[in-house]
């Protein structure tokens, strides 16, 4: 072992920065759409926005570990997928990163709230994909006409989001 990393391992840095469990976070972020992109729907429905995979494993992070292990892990899994994967579209990647970064910290705020603490993934969700539409719109021609479908849509994502949220939070007492 050579010095520097004898020197990260003993500061405890990688320990404090929590950097393996960014990358694992970083890794199910990542893989959580791809898989929910295997399931074969039919309709022209995007199972994507109707269970909202990407952001599973940000919001397990926030509540079990740091909330920058959440947000390093949101922000990049989309810019990584597409440089890796060519997906999402890259006018995708923006507004994704854009709403990872809104619900990261809206959900990080709302989970230390006692009485917003089950609800804080939903309402972390919408208040990101609004905040999203509001930052973006103002640097881009963002559609916002279908937002009220989209909405109607995620409802099983937010649904999935609360479970998540209910039985991370049990694991975490434990």
């Amino acid at each position: 072992m050579n010095s520097t990393s004898a020197n990260l391992t003993n500061a405890g840095i990688l320990t404090r920065w929590q950097v393996k469990e960014t990358i694992l976070v970083l890794i199910a972020t990542m893989m959580m759409p791809l898989l929910v992109h295997l399931i074969p729907a039919g309709n022209g429905v995007m199972l994507g926005s109707m269970l909202l995979p990407l952001f599973y494993a940000p919001l397990v992070a926030l509540i079990l570990f740091r909330w920058h292990t959440a947000l390093i892990a949101g922000v990049l899994a989309p810019v990584l997928n597409y440089l890796i994967m060519g997906h999402p579209l890259p006018e995708m990647v923006v507004q994704m990163c854009t709403e990872m970064l809104i619900f990261v910290l809206a959900a990080n705020y709302l989970l230390r709230i006692r009485w917003t603490k089950f609800i804080a993934a939903p309402v972390a969700y919408l208040l990101a994909m609004a905040g999203a539409i509001l930052v973006l719109s103002t640097f881009t021609d963002i559609a916002t006409s279908g937002v009220w479908q989209i909405v109607k849509a995620c409802w099983p994502g937010l649904l999935i989001l609360s479970v998540i949220t209910m039985v991370t939070l049990k694991i975490r007492k434990q």
